[in-house]
């Protein structure tokens, strides 16, 4: 046989503790898919009514995906016009469990919930494609079609998360947008690992909740600073910040957000940092 026939065996680069690991992330994925599919079936055959308020709200699985698929190619197509081309776009569909649990749970209203049914996450190449994307998508609709907006960027959450999200009334289905940069997502990728991926993960259980008292400090922080003169305020502010019962960086997070707002000046946040670490380094 002539050596034109002959096909090249294909030179496989990885190492075999790396192929083992892609491996094992593909039987994993592949594991997780099954079992989240098994578990919305399930709960559609034991909540059929839940499951029909549902549909009657937003529609099937199927139609939800119909429209996703749509709305990506079209995104895809326009920023692609504007010169912006993302590293990668994902798209996810909420399962009718995942909705009613969010309803019935958390206690989220139903209204707010159905927003998120659908969504899209661009992964830009740094973060300053992330606001260019940002900007770019807000344009191309009506300012009355953007339901909501979050830049987490500009004001990281307590636990460090960045990115920008985005609530559309895109082709009149509303659609969440989230657009992080490679190396943020990297970061969430590595935090959902530390914390762990279900909803029944004690640590992801318990990251929620110092989401929820990083709320209430800033909330009281800023209530206090229209109450108090700049004096009262600052012991007001460290005894907030101590009783809150949040870890150092999270707290310094909630402080650096303050200080970006202009909530608390330079001084009351040095005085905070240097009170707090000083706690932090105190034997219990």
């Amino acid at each position: 046989m002539p050596w034109f026939f002959k096909k090249k065996k294909p030179q496989n680069s990885l190492s075999p503790k790396r192929r083992e690991l892609v491996e094992y992330s593909r039987k994993r994925q592949l594991y997780d898919r099954v079992r989240s599919k098994l578990s919305n079936l399930a709960f559609m055959l034991s909540n059929p009514r839940k499951t029909l308020e549902i549909r009657r709200s937003i529609g099937p699985y199927y139609v939800r995906r119909a429209k996703l698929t749509a709305i990506k190619h079209e995104l895809s197509r326009m920023l692609a016009e504007q010169g912006l081309k993302p590293a990668r776009i994902f798209s996810r569909v909420k399962t009718t469990k995942s909705l009613a649990s969010k309803i019935d749970i958390q206690k989220r209203p139903a209204n707010r919930v159905f927003r998120e049914a659908i969504g899209l996450r661009i992964i830009a190449r740094n973060s300053l494609d992330c606001g260019k994307i940002s900007a770019s998508i807000k344009s191309m609709m009506k300012p009355e079609n953007l339901l909501r907006f979050e830049n987490y960027i500009k004001y990281p959450r307590a636990y460090g998360y960045q990115g920008i999200h985005l609530v559309t009334d895109y082709f009149g289905y509303p659609v969440e947008i989230q657009i992080r940069s490679l190396e943020m997502e990297k970061k969430v990728r590595e935090l959902d690992d530390a914390m762990g991926r279900f909803e029944n993960s004690p640590e992801k259980a318990r990251r929620k909740e110092f989401d929820k008292i990083a709320e209430k400090t800033e909330q009281a922080v800023k209530e206090a600073r229209q109450k108090l003169n700049p004096k009262t305020f600052r012991h007001n502010l460290i005894f907030v910040f101590e009783n809150s019962e949040l870890p150092f960086d999270i707290a310094m997070n909630v402080a650096r957000k303050l200080l970006a707002e202009n909530a608390i000046d330079k001084r009351a946040f040095e005085d905070l940092r240097k009170k707090l670490k000083k706690r932090t380094q105190e034997p219990e």
